[in-house]
């Protein structure tokens, strides 16, 4: 018996044993042990327990086995398939096929008759191309959209139906605001929901503190949670936010009151940041996310906990009862960030509001002391050096680009906390 050793693996010490043993016969020459693989012998075969065993089986009496050899006494079913053979029935003989679709005929000669009735055809098939043309026109004219109402976000039934979907499911509302401006950006139709509907809870999330001084977002919890729950936080990134635990405990407490699973559904204005809040808590990248105004076109589901569902919703805004600006609502909509840059023909008219109100944010950001609002983008574009071919300053390209840095928050600004509540 070779015994195992440092030197050989278990497989060679294995082969070893086989071609070092023998069997052991009797005196009579019988085999009382046989040797490794010489044994014809085999373990007694058991079948493995399996629940198909006890299920009912299809049977068949003989009755039925006579008629069917009776009926068909050289067939054999070997395997039966999904697809119906008795429809599929093969030709028998060639089929005829007919003169024309193998040949074409000659061609007819063509009277001054025929020609007339094929010009008055052309004609009237003419007439009625003109006729659907001008009513598709009329279509047009009348689902079209003014240029005006387009700078007028909130105004599509479909975004609403979102949101109140989104609202009419939640057990907890999370309504997000932006802390530089919480009274712009606070939704009056949420609150009126919360209030007519009892049994949902809302909580205010202040979105973006990093951008403003921690005094003013300090008096803006003061006095924003005397009415609702609030929450300070900011979401720039999965690993750069804070107030993540905060809101946490929060859903966890609202779970246990009520009941094992709750869902939570997050509205606000566009780009207010629900969709990187979201992202925050689940700590990956799961809604859409963009530094840019309507990303998320459609309700979302999310699951963040065994008992919490998450639900995003698509941003509405309606500037109807409070403008930023008290010029025009659709300066308002552009300065809230609730319209995408690249739709703007003339940022140069927005950007002008803008220095209204921010001016010190402006001087601020681009090092440039502002004395008339209407030559700050003139300034600017000679100070970046973006001139046109005539070598005067590119108005409406660094238009674009502080109304971008405004959307993305790079311009400093903000409001005093007041008590946005009636």
């Amino acid at each position: 018996m070779v015994k195992e050793n440092f030197y050989r693996s278990q497989r060679k010490t294995n082969l070893l044993n086989m071609y070092n043993n023998r069997p052991k016969y009797s005196a009579y020459g019988e085999i009382l042990r046989p040797a490794h693989f010489q044994s014809t012998r085999s373990k007694v075969a058991v079948i493995p327990p399996n629940y198909k065993l006890f299920t009912s089986t299809r049977t068949i009496n003989m009755n039925e086995i006579t008629e069917e050899k009776e009926r068909s006494a050289y067939e054999v079913l070997i395997k039966k398939g999904q697809v119906p053979f008795s429809i599929l029935s093969e030709r028998k003989g060639k089929v005829k096929l007919e003169y024309k679709d193998i040949h074409k005929t000659k061609r007819a000669r063509v009277g001054n008759l025929l020609l007339n009735r094929r010009a008055n055809d052309g004609e009237s098939v003419k007439n009625q191309n003109n006729d659907e043309n001008e009513k598709q026109k009329r279509v047009k004219e009348q689902n079209a959209v003014p240029e005006e109402d387009a700078l007028r976000p909130g105004r599509s039934k479909r975004i609403w139906n979102e949101l109140y979907k989104v609202l009419d499911t939640s057990d907890v509302i999370v309504h997000v605001l932006d802390v530089r401006y919480p009274k712009m950006f606070l939704c009056k139709q949420v609150i009126e929901y919360v209030k007519q509907n009892e049994h949902k809870n809302m909580i205010i999330v202040l979105n973006k503190v990093d951008l403003v001084p921690t005094a003013v977002t300090k008096k803006n919890i003061d006095i924003l949670s005397k009415h609702f729950p609030t929450v300070a936080m900011h979401s720039k990134s999965l690993f750069n936010f804070y107030g993540k635990n905060n809101l946490m405990n929060l859903l966890r407490q609202y779970k246990k009151i009520h009941k094992k699973t709750i869902s939570v559904g997050f509205v606000g204005y566009p780009n207010t940041g629900k969709s990187s809040i979201i992202n925050v808590l689940l700590n990956k990248k799961s809604a859409k996310t963009a530094p840019l105004a309507g990303e998320t076109k459609n309700w979302q589901q999310v699951k963040l906990d065994k008992g919490i569902h998450l639900f995003d919703s698509p941003g509405v805004i309606d500037v109807k009862d409070k403008p930023i600006c008290e010029d025009d609502l659709e300066y308002s909509a552009v300065l809230m960030g609730a319209v995408r840059v690249e739709k703007i023909k003339d940022p140069e008219v927005y950007v002008n509001q803008l220095v209204k109100i921010a001016k010190e944010g402006l001087e601020k950001k681009y090092k440039i002391a502002i004395e008339n609002e209407d030559l700050f983008l003139e300034q600017l574009s000679q100070k970046m050096g973006k001139l046109n071919k005539n070598g005067q300053g590119d108005v409406h390209l660094v238009g674009k680009m502080v109304l971008n840095d405004w959307v993305q928050g790079k311009i400093p600004f903000w409001v005093e906390a007041t008590d946005i509540f009636p």
